[in-house]
């Protein structure tokens, strides 16, 4: 059978963008997502929040880095990828992070850097909605 393996997620950045190239020329950006959920224990609201390791390759990995910073919201569609390796005690580790396929940024910014007046609207150079085909070969590029 099958699998599916599709995330999406939406939630702020926890911090600014980590930007840098593999030695293909790949652009290879790393981001931490807080993903909140808010959820009715008893008669009391609980807030839980995630976070999500998530990398985006390309030209929407330059993009994210060049126009958002800590604290922005964004939506991520991608799918899990886990990573594994031997730690220096000699244990096996492992950690699932989002490979991004698609970006969407909520925030609209100009170049300057500063929150745009035209909130919804697209900038050349500056699109809300990314879209790269996944490529397999990134999956060996990806360290942490």
């Amino acid at each position: 059978m099958q699998s599916i393996n599709n995330v999406i997620i939406s939630g702020n950045l926890v911090r600014d963008p980590e930007m840098r190239y593999a030695q293909s020329g790949t652009a290879i950006c790393s981001v931490s997502i807080a993903v909140n959920e808010n959820f009715k224990k008893g008669e009391e609201w609980v807030k839980e929040t995630s976070y999500i390791k998530t990398t985006v390759f390309g030209k929407q990995a330059e993009n994210l880095a060049e126009y958002n910073k800590k604290g922005d919201p964004i939506i991520i569609e991608g799918r899990f990828k886990q990573n594994q390796w031997e730690g220096k005690d000699g244990k096996k580790q492992s950690e699932i992070v989002v490979i991004a396929n698609r970006v969407h940024y909520l925030k609209e910014k100009d170049r300057s850097g500063e929150q745009g007046q035209n909130q919804g609207q697209t900038r050349k150079g500056n699109p809300k909605t990314e879209f790269v085909e996944p490529n397999p070969q990134h999956d060996d590029v990806v360290s942490f």
